[in-house]
This record gives structure tokens, C-alpha cells and sequence, in this order.
């Protein structure tokens, strides 16, 4: 017996079908969502639903290899596309894995079945065979004396013996055959449960892509704007420091002048010390010459030499 190919894609593929594909394609490209029968539809003009969903499952299929074979993604970071293809990796071989080891399973539970139905079938056709045969043997052996009426007997109770067999491998059969079917349905049940997975598991992948990009870009809004207000911050530090630096100028040239303008006094201060010193000195002299004088003449009267008045020698001083 054959052994049947589990698919889940059709194997014939209208323009409708190739239509739909090059539509999904499109709004995952403009929208970064899976497309939906609706807006597939809504693109073509073509409303042949079933058709539609079996080209959007193709597709999605065939998704996430195409995604890996990429070398770039678009509006994502270059250090996070090697994750974002790890992480697509890792998620479509374990559903592949899975996907396949359930398939195998089925399909090796099915062709055991189908080989046990052809074997009840093998034995249901020589079960009438021998049947035939024992007829054929049966209408012989009437024609014979009443010699072998025991052994026909014994011939009768051996075809109906037989005929039990074959009612009883006829149910068998039956039974075998209700089995397989029901076993089919539970098949293809699982097989319809797995590819809804799978779609679910490459739709959260892609929303998980959708936010891990809208979170990136926030980030780097977030900051470029910290980056322009330390920007503006520096700015105006620089401005302040300019407008303290051009202050101390002023202030350090105005010091200068104020020291210029005080060593000048202080020169002239020095000067008129100098001669104020040197007047002292001639006053002294003459003190001491008239002191000398008044001692060298004792009987002069006292009222003879008068006193340097004060007031005119402080004046003097001044």
C-alpha cells in the first residue's frame, strides 16, 4: 500500500492563490501586522474566502525562513536583528520539530492501521475462497453415494464453520475500518490544532518584533531629547563663564589702574617725606647752634633767645 503525504498546502495553486500571497506580503510590508482574510480580500477584490485563508497560511508558513534568509530588518537596530533572527529561529525549528514528530506519529499510527485493514481484507478474500471452494467440493460430492454423506456432513459443519470465520473477520473489518476513520478525523483535528498554533506562535513573534521596535525608538527619543538639554545646559554654562570671564577683565584693569594711579602717590608721598626730613634736620641744627649759644653766654638775659614756636614748626612739618 501507498504511503499517503501529509500536507497542508494545496497543490494547485490558481492566480487567486498567488494573488493573495503577493497581498499578504504587501500589508505585512506597510502595516509590520499579520494581514487578516478581510484586508486580503478587501486588496484583491476577489472573495473566495477559503481560498484566501489557505494562501494566508502558506504564507505565514513560509514566513519565518524568509525573515531569517534576510540580512537586514527594517527600522530595527543592528545589535538586536541578530536576536530577533535567533529568536525566529529557535521559535519555527522547535514548531517544526514538534510539528513533524506529531505528523510522523499519525502518519505511522495510520499505516499501521491501513496495513492491519488490508490484511483482514487478504483474509477476508481467502476466507471466500475456501468457502467457494468448499461449494464447489459440496455439489460434488452429492452426486455420490450415501457412503460419504457422513463426510459431507462433516464438510457442511466446516463451511459453516468458515462462514463464522468470515462474519466474524467481516466485523473485524468493519470495526478496523471505523477505527481507521475516527482515527483519521482525531488526525486531522490534531493537524488543524497544530497549524492554529503555529499561527498563533508567529503572530505573538511578530507583535513581540512591533513592540520590541516601538520601544527601541522611544529610547532613542528619550535620549536625544537628554542629549539636547545637557546640550542646552553646557550652552549656558559657557555663556555664564564668558559673561564671569569678561567681568574679571574689567575688574583686573580697573586693579590696574588703581595700582598705577597709588604707586604714583606713593612716589610723591616719598618725596615729600624726603624734603619734609630734610627741613627737620636744618631745624634741628639751628635748635642745637642756639642752645650752644645760650650756654656760651650766661649773663645774656633769657628773654634774649626765644623759643621756636610750635605752631610754626608744625606748620612747618606740614
Amino acid at each position: 500500500m501507498a504511503r499517503r503525504r501529509l500536507t497542508t498546502l494545496p497543490e494547485r495553486r490558481p492566480p487567486t492563490f498567488d494573488l493573495a500571497r503577493d497581498a499578504c506580503e504587501a500589508l505585512f510590508r506597510e502595516t509590520g501586522l499579520t494581514p487578516g482574510t478581510d484586508a486580503v480580500v478587501e486588496r484583491i477584490g476577489v472573495n473566495n474566502r477559503p481560498l484566501v485563508r489557505k494562501a494566508i497560511e502558506a504564507w505565514l508558513l513560509d514566513l519565518p525562513a524568509r525573515l531569517y534568509r534576510r540580512e537586514d530588518l527594517p527600522d530595527i537596530p543592528p545589535e538586536l536583528a541578530g536576536q530577533f533572527r535567533g529568536l525566529w529561529e529557535a521559535a519555527v525549528q522547535a514548531a517544526d520539530q514538534r510539528f513533524a514528530g506529531e505528523r510522523a506519529g499519525l502518519q505511522t499510527e495510520l499505516d499501521a492501521r491501513a496495513a492491519g485493514l488490508t490484511e483482514a481484507q487478504a483474509a477476508q478474500a481467502g476466507a471466500e475462497a475456501q468457502a467457494e471452494a468448499a461449494r464447489v467440493e459440496l455439489a460434488g460430492q452429492q452426486a455420490t453415494a450415501a457412503a460419504l454423506e457422513a463426510e459431507l456432513a462433516g464438510e457442511r459443519e466446516t463451511v459453516r464453520a468458515t462462514t463464522a470465520l468470515l462474519r466474524q473477520a467481516e466485523a473485524e473489518a468493519a470495526r478496523r475500518a471505523a477505527l481507521l476513520e475516527t482515527e483519521r478525523g482525531h488526525a486531522a483535528e490534531r493537524i488543524a490544532f497544530l497549524e492554529e498554533r503555529i499561527d498563533k506562535d508567529n503572530a505573538w513573534y511578530l507583535q513581540r518584533i512591533a513592540e520590541e521596535r516601538a520601544d527601541a525608538r522611544q529610547e532613542a527619543a528619550r535620549e536625544l531629547a537628554r542629549r539636547d538639554e545637557e546640550l542646552g545646559r553646557l550652552r549656558l554654562d559657557a555663556a555664564r563663564r564668558d559673561t564671569e570671564l569678561r567681568a574679571l577683565r574689567e575688574e583686573l584693569a580697573g586693579l590696574k589702574g588703581r595700582g598705577e594711579a597709588q604707586a604714583q602717590a606713593l612716589v610723591a608721598a616719598q618725596a615729600a617725606l624726603e624734603e619734609k626730613t630734610a627741613a627737620l634736620a636744618t631745624l634741628a641744627g639751628e635748635a642745637a647752634a642756639l642752645r650752644s649759644a645760650q650756654e656760651t653766654a650766661p649773663d645774656a638775659p633769657r628773654h634774649a633767645a626765644k623759643p621756636i614756636p610750635k605752631r610754626g614748626w608744625a606748620k612747618q612739618r606740614r
